[in-house]
């Protein structure tokens, strides 16, 4: 993992405890182990903040707000020759070798309906 954002290891902290109900300290747990920058207290308040005090933030929505499809394209090989709409909501469309989401969630609708849009 190396170095994150800020915003990426919220988003990131944001999907495991409330998309995939994992516990935040395994978590916080796996961030200690791989960043390269990382701070004790600081690592855990933010994911305790995230787990109890953090309203959830969408990563669809995330992605389209903050401009992500060249970071995605960067670190998604997978997704390296997709469009814009298609590097943020791949599984919408036919991309080769991409694997489609765990589980695509409701509450990623209004976000995925934005970004169609757009078009």
């Amino acid at each position: 993992m190396g170095f994150m954002s800020n915003r990426g290891r919220v988003n990131c902290a944001s999907y495991l405890v409330y998309d995939l109900k994992i516990d935040w300290t395994w978590g916080a747990a796996y961030f200690e182990s791989k960043l390269i920058d990382y701070d004790l207290s600081s690592n855990w308040m933010n994911w305790h903040m995230q787990a109890f005090e953090i309203w959830y933030t969408n990563p669809v929505h995330q992605s389209n707000k903050y401009k992500a499809q060249d970071f995605i394209r960067k670190w998604v090989p997978e997704l390296s020759g997709t469009n814009d709409i298609e590097a943020l909501i791949p599984w919408e469309f036919d991309v080769p070798e991409y694997v489609k989401p765990i589980e695509i969630y409701s509450k990623w609708g209004r976000a995925v309906n934005l970004i169609k849009k757009v078009d």
